[in-house]
């Protein structure tokens, strides 16, 4: 949020706006990899309530090897950049796939640091890379010239932290060398359908402006930036808490194997609740805060804030419900909300409408589906647990 507000100031219009769909580039490229971290949680979580703890592959071990695969694939973007960033120069790609390579040791870290409720280490890892990205943009941004490279450089980075805290803190170290349930196979395998999972995720929430860019057609930088940063702020107040708090929900859905259904609805209903309040609040003060903080060029109606505000609701609900659903291991039923709720999204995005109005209704009513996928999945499961437990009373 802090970026957003140098960049907005020490950029150009249309030059923020390249950077507004790199950050989304880059971060949806980033959030491929970040499955890891979700399966790292579960796999160490587990692996701490086996009695044979070094049985399974080391989770780093795996998330080398995707980070490295990922990479290869970003390697390629000089073929398609174009299609997103307009302006930029080529050697923006090296900085896309150092942060890539590097994003994989952090997630995994994250992950492993849940797995084994390292909670302050965990919360100083994503606290400080935090800080240190603002720090690099307004150096780049003040210093250099005001030039679009060195931002965009600073933005990735803070992904080499991880490195800093597995060599100085015990628990960092002891994250380093965790070990997952499962040998190195399963355990890639796993990881993969996390990662399509998160590349569903990506698409969704870090991705989503640059795919309103990439099917809309030419389309004003203003308007662009305005609605890019009327989607970031209104969800914020759901996305990131819920983005913290993910390990801890995996780690205690893991433990409760989805018998307590009531927790997951129950959160469901507040998250529902603040999209609602919040948007009421977001329509009536949301335009004056864009401009106060970003500036006059930026103009966001009262409407577009206050609507964007409640569909980061059905976001929050598809994050919940697939970190229910990988708690209790069912990692295709995980992949497929993700994936349909996508889908859906693109499909919306897509559809020959104004930009403000596709990206209400994909971000509102694309993640619905996948969230269904997911409860129905958990119904089921609890349904069968109270079978099994049944049968076993009777007996």
């Amino acid at each position: 949020l802090i970026i957003t507000v140098l960049t907005a100031r020490v950029l150009s219009v249309d030059d923020n706006a390249e950077f507004l769909v790199f950050w989304s580039l880059y971060f949806g490229i980033v959030g491929i990899i970040a499955g890891v971290q979700t399966e790292s949680t579960r796999a160490v979580t587990a692996s701490q309530l086996s009695t044979d703890r070094g049985a399974g592959a080391r989770v780093q071990t795996a998330a080398l090897i995707l980070g490295l695969s990922v990479a290869i694939i970003a390697a390629t973007s000089p073929l398609w950049l174009g299609v997103f960033l307009h302006h930029s120069s080529p050697w923006v790609v090296l900085a896309v796939v150092a942060g890539v390579v590097l994003s994989a040791g952090h997630f995994t870290t994250l992950g492993a640091l849940s797995g084994r409720k390292s909670w302050y280490t965990f919360a100083w890892l994503i606290g400080v890379e935090a800080i240190v990205r603002p720090i690099g943009a307004l150096v780049a941004g003040l210093v250099l010239a005001r030039a679009l490279l060195p931002v965009q450089i600073s933005v990735v980075l803070p992904a080499a932290v991880w490195i800093l805290f597995c060599l100085f803190t015990a628990s960092g170290r002891g994250s380093f060398a965790a070990r997952a349930d499962v040998p190195l196979g399963k355990l890639l395998r796993n990881n993969i359908m996390t990662m399509l999972s998160s590349a569903s995720w990506a698409l969704l929430v870090t991705g989503f402006p640059a795919l309103l860019r990439a099917t809309g057609g030419d389309v004003d930088s203003g308007v662009l930036a305005g609605t890019i940063l009327a989607i970031t702020l209104t969800r914020a107040p759901i996305m990131i808490p819920l983005q913290a708090v993910q390990g801890v929900a995996i780690n205690k859905f893991t433990h409760d194997q989805g018998r307590n259904l009531k927790v997951i609805f129950t959160f469901m209903a507040g998250v529902l609740g603040i999209g609602v309040v919040g948007g009421i609040l977001a329509g009536l003060i949301g335009p004056w805060i864009i401009r106060a903080i970003y500036g006059s060029a930026y103009q966001v109606a009262p409407f577009t804030v206050g609507a964007l505000t409640v569909a980061a609701a059905g976001m929050g609900w598809l994050v919940l419900t697939g970190a229910a659903t990988l708690g209790i291991s069912a990692h295709r039923a995980y992949t497929g909300g993700w994936f349909i709720a996508a889908v859906c999204a693109f499909g919306i995005a897509a559809l020959p409408l104004d930009l403000v109005t596709r990206a209400i209704l994909a971000l509102g009513i694309g993640p619905l589906p996948g969230v269904a996928v997911h409860v129905i999945t958990l119904v089921r499961h609890r349904r069968r647990l109270s079978s099994e437990q049944s049968a076993t009373d009777l007996s």
